[in-house]
């Protein structure tokens, strides 16, 4: 009768963790991609709560730099998706 896979985490192959790794990132990356649509909405409704009570000026800074964020994770996330895919191609 052979032992449970949990009695022998010792026996377990190197390349398993490598995969979960893999598989965690791009799940992670997989649940990132909304955000580059979603960050400059909500960035211009809450722009638009705060108009009453901050300066123009702020809110336009505060907005741009916001946009400037999702430009950057935009610019990123197919990189890191391809980086991902490729390591798994090779680690499987």
């Amino acid at each position: 009768m052979e032992p449970s896979c949990a009695a022998q985490p010792a026996r377990n192959k190197t390349g398993h963790g490598e995969r979960l790794a893999a598989e965690q990132l791009k799940l992670t990356l997989r649940n990132v991609r909304p955000n580059i649509v979603m960050m400059p909405l909500f960035a211009a409704i809450i722009c638009a709560i705060f108009a009453r009570w901050v300066p123009l000026a702020n809110l336009a800074t505060w907005f741009a730099l916001a946009i400037t964020g999702t430009v950057i994770q935009a610019a990123i996330i197919p990189d890191l998706t391809f980086i991902v895919l490729r390591t798994s191609l090779v680690a499987g």
